[in-house]
This record gives C-alpha cells, structure tokens and sequence, in this order.
C-alpha cells in the first residue's frame, strides 16, 4: 500500500487520502477453529491512511477508532477498545477492539465492563486507555485493579508514523520543501463478526440475530401450503414487504409445522410471520419476536403496517 500511495500521491494538496477494501485473505494459520473464528480463508476490511504530520496523522486516526465504535454500537455489538502492542508492524500507537465472550480465545484486562463515554475521548486519553491486551499488561508490569476477561478481536487500528514511507523513500512535495507522510492502518474482522454475534446472541433454540445485521429481518411462515387462501396472502405480504426495502424469508416448505417452527428459530430471524387456517379465516395472523418468543394476534389487512413500524422502530 505504500508502493500504492507513493505511485499517487504526488502534492500534499491530496492529503488526507485513504485508501481501503473489502477482500478475501488467506492464513496459514496453525490453530484453525471455531469455523470463521479462526479460519485459514477469511474476509477483511482494511484501510490506510496518509497525512501531512504528526497532528492530522492523530486526527485521523481518532475518527477511525470513533467509526469502528459507531459500526460496532450499531451491529448491536458492546465492543471494548483495549491498548495493544504495535508487535513486528510497528508504530506509534495501537489499539484492538475486542468482544466479552466466554469462549473468547484472547484475554484482556479492563477496569469494568463499560469502560468510559469513548465518544468524549481525544487522542491523548487514547494513549491513556485503561484497558489492555494480555501482551501489554504484561509489558507494563500489571497495574492492579484490572480484571482479566475473555475475548473475541474484531479490529486492530495502527498509527504506523513514517516508518513505511521512509523505508519506502516516498516522499511528497509541499511548498516548504519534501516530506514524508505519517500512515495509519486500520482492519475489521469482517467474517469474524457473524461468528461473534452467534457466541453472543443465541439460546437452547439457535441463534437470536440483533435487526441490524440480521440476514433476513422477517420470515414468513406458511402453515398450509395447499391452501390457495393463505399461498395467495403470504405472496402479498411478501411482495409488498420487499418492495418496502425490508429483507424476507419465506418459508414455503412442504414440512411439518414443529419442524419450520424449530428451523426459523435456529437460524434466528428477528421476527415470524406465522399464517395458519384457522387464524386467518378470522382475518388474524400471527407475530413472533425470535428475542423473547413473545407472539402477537393481529388484524391480517394491518399486518403490513404493522412489521413495517415493527421493524423500523
């Protein structure tokens, strides 16, 4: 990326670029488990930064860690930002972000679970966090207080400084004269994520999929798929729900009613739409929250509505 970024950038007029993807990796990694958690083939999202100084390096790098917090809170995930050794990249300042699971296979030290108000933050309480990977607790002579947790990384951020462009030679022009430009790297574990929810959104049923990342917000299920009646209705509803933007699974399988019902559970949708004989002949249908399996009667014309403000409360 530096090779990249010396190639096409030319004038500190540019500057602050960044460059990212979404790509496909591979590990050779020695203790492939937990499916995705830790596989060989993984997906990453990774981006780099390039600015003038120091000073718009820092900036940069804080509104990283403030959208890595934002996209987390909004997948439904608590994350906890923790310091973490800069290791063979190198750099000035690194952090890792990291879930609270029991089968976590890392360990952290944090001072409590809801650490601090991380969007009151700026980078020199950054550099003052006080939660750690076991690495740099073990680095900084282990402060007391802390408690040891398992956990799950999901992102790494890095400010590199000038270590890659000066073994790169880049440097850009300016009207002062040439400098070289201070970097920073920042990745998500973007095939790691749905692992991590399952560890922690799920039952003695499946798993419970927070709406936000859910890949279906709805399933509807069909108790009677040779009655032209409820085939015809549940089309409707389809139909009309997709064309809203909202994501559905219908469930038209030629099964046992128990069996759809342990199936949509296991996979975890957020809510169910179950349409049966005798409910609907009465104008009703049903809907079932997955979190909590609290089920509603409602009017089957106001059903549409109804799962629309339902899912964009």
């Amino acid at each position: 990326i530096t090779s990249i970024g010396k190639q096409f950038i030319k004038s500190y007029k540019t500057l602050p670029r960044f460059f990212y993807h979404v790509q496909s990796k591979f590990r050779d990694e020695i203790r492939p488990r937990f499916g995705v958690m830790r596989a060989r083939e993984f997906i990453m999202k990774d981006a780099y930064s390039f600015d003038r100084n120091k000073t718009d390096a820092q900036v940069t790098y804080m509104n990283f860690f403030s959208i890595y917090l934002n996209i987390f809170k909004k997948i439904g995930l608590p994350i906890i930002p923790v310091r973490a050794l800069s290791g063979e990249i190198g750099g000035d300042v690194s952090h890792e972000f990291h879930l609270l699971v029991d089968s976590g296979e890392s360990e952290i030290f944090i001072k409590e679970r809801n650490n601090l108000e991380f969007e009151e933050l700026d980078f020199s309480s950054l550099e003052k966090l006080n939660s750690f990977t076991d690495e740099y607790f073990e680095k900084i002579g282990k402060p007391n207080g802390l408690l040891k947790k398992k956990s799950i990384e999901l992102g790494h951020i890095f400010l590199f400084g000038t270590k890659y462009s000066d073994s790169f030679d880049f440097d850009i022009d300016s009207d002062n004269g040439k400098f070289r430009p201070y970097m920073g790297s920042y990745g998500i574990g973007i095939s790691r994520i749905p692992a991590a929810i399952i560890e922690l959104s799920n039952d003695e049923k499946g798993i419970i999929w927070p709406i936000k990342i859910a890949p279906f917000q709805l399933s509807i299920i069909n108790l009677s798929n040779d009655n032209n009646e409820i085939n015809n209705f549940c089309m409707k509803v389809y139909d009309s729900l997709t064309n809203l933007g909202i994501d559905v699974l219908f469930d038209d399988r030629n099964e046992r009613p128990g069996i759809k019902f342990a199936d949509n559970d296991l996979i975890g949708i957020p809510y169910q739409l179950i349409v049966g004989k005798k409910l609907l002949s009465d104008n009703q249908v049903t809907i079932k929250k997955r979190i909590d399996g609290e089920e509603n009667i409602i009017n089957s014309e106001k059903s549409i509505e109804f799962i629309r403000s339902l899912i964009n409360d």
